[in-house]
């Protein structure tokens, strides 16, 4: 499987001056064929002739940059590493596929300062490099031994590598390799169900509850602070530059610490049952509240299912997810009676049937678990059956002892409600609980 890992680096120097005309190459080279691709397919005459302009490609413009490249006023694009290049034509050729099949909008220019990243090509063919990896040293194009702090080492020697800096100054080396997954950790008994939340992170049906540590909330007044210092700075001067590189470092530390606790919050989760059921958000569309958006960003909750799944994967456990529209926050857990006039500020209930006190979140929490087993057992997916794996960005299907189940896409987003929340909503056409299952 394809696994990727970032890893600190701290180049000399030298290295950095290098990687700062690379960084400029790069949006050198991105905004001048965004441009050139964007006349040519709002040509006039071309239009007015075929309905439509001319489209260009990665390799009509890799022949155009090769005669820049002998223009005496470009001749300093030589000295820049070609397979740099070579990837900013690819990154942008599938940034044009994603704008085509509605995945993303149109590509923007990219702008000078702030982040910035790069991608090279770890020739496998190179003796000296290969060698020198074997020994633990990472060798770049043009650049030659970089020092990484390794946390994770791949045990594969990558194809690319990505060296990128941050909004605080921090250099970064990114790679992707096929690695086998390490043992799955022992098998936890029992099933588990997640609400997610702004309060609290994560509630767990056994009444257990994850603190959300809400960095930003925390930091947002020395965070405004700051930004006003920026904005009484004249733009381009050298305190400016100072004080945005402040700026970046509060908003990096901010983003660390909450990519931090979700890791935490994730293994914690994934450790604690071998079926783990959580609930489909439709993040996009809550954070139109404008009262909760901030809150609701901060608490990072789709990267914490996100997390919660692929560790899932690796670990031998089971997901089950139920559909966004199960009420599971007004369903009493007791007898099944829902309470539609429960709101937003009632964080704790009494069942008009049964007379049941409810903790909002760990009743929430108990219909997600109950709800996702359900739809675990009326799927029928388990060993020996048919095995589903989200795959991001495209779907994946597997089926056996004749048992199909439909996948959704990464990008699926429900529209209406459906019948059942384990059937397919209307002109959805995939159904919204799938599971994730180990070893596929």
């Amino acid at each position: 499987m394809q696994r990727a890992c970032r890893q600190r680096c701290y180049p000399k120097r030298s290295q950095r001056q290098l990687l700062a005309r690379h960084f400029g190459a790069a949006r050198f080279v991105w905004n001048r064929c965004l441009r050139a691709r964007s006349d040519a397919y709002h040509d006039p005459e071309l239009t007015e002739m075929f309905g439509r302009g001319l489209s260009i490609g990665s390799i009509e413009l890799s022949r155009w940059l090769t005669e820049v490249k002998r223009d005496p006023e470009f001749s300093w694009l030589s000295e820049i590493d070609s397979g740099v290049i070579t990837q900013v034509l690819r990154d942008q050729d599938a940034a044009f596929r994603n704008f085509f099949a509605g995945r993303a909008k149109y590509p923007k220019r990219r702008k000078r300062g702030g982040s910035a990243a790069v991608r090279f090509v770890f020739d496998h063919r190179h003796a000296g490099k290969v060698k020198a990896w074997d020994a633990g040293t990472l060798v770049l194009p043009l650049l030659g031994p970089i020092k990484v702090v390794w946390s994770r080492r791949p045990s594969v020697m990558p194809k690319l590598v990505t060296v990128s800096i941050d909004s605080a100054g921090r250099f970064h080396v990114s790679m992707a390799v096929s690695e086998t997954l390490p043992t799955a950790a022992p098998a936890s008994a029992g099933a588990v169900g997640v609400d997610v939340g702004v309060k609290d992170l994560a509630i767990l049906s056994n009444g257990e509850k994850i603190e959300n540590p809400a960095h930003l909330r925390r930091k947002t007044r020395y965070l405004k602070r700051l930004q006003r210092g920026l904005s009484r700075k004249t733009k381009g001067s050298g305190r400016y530059r100072a004080h945005r590189r402040r700026v970046g470092r509060l908003q990096a530390k901010i983003a660390d610490c909450r990519r931090d606790a979700q890791h935490q919050a994730s293994r914690r989760i994934v450790d604690a049952a071998q079926i783990i059921c959580i609930e489909t958000l439709n993040v996009k569309g809550m954070v139109k509240n404008h009262r909760l958006a901030r809150a609701i960003s901060d608490a990072g909750v789709s990267e914490l299912h996100r997390q919660i799944i692929y560790k899932a994967d690796w670990s031998g456990r089971s997901v089950s997810r139920i559909s966004q529209w199960f009420p599971s926050s007004k369903t009493c857990s007791a007898c099944g009676a829902v309470n539609d006039a429960l709101q937003l500020k009632d964080r704790s209930w009494t069942c008009s049937s049964c007379s049941t006190t409810h903790d909002r979140d760990v009743n929430a929490a108990n219909n997600i678990l109950a709800e996702g087993l359900r739809c675990f057992a009326e799927i029928g997916v388990g060993p020996g059956g048919a095995e589903l794996m989200r795959v991001e960005g495209d779907t994946h299907r597997r089926t056996a002892a004749k048992a199909v189940v439909p996948t959704a896409s990464a990008e699926t987003r429900t529209v209406s409600a459906p019948d059942s929340p384990c059937e397919p909503a209307p002109n959805q056409g995939v159904a919204n609980t799938w599971i994730s299952e180990a070893g596929d």
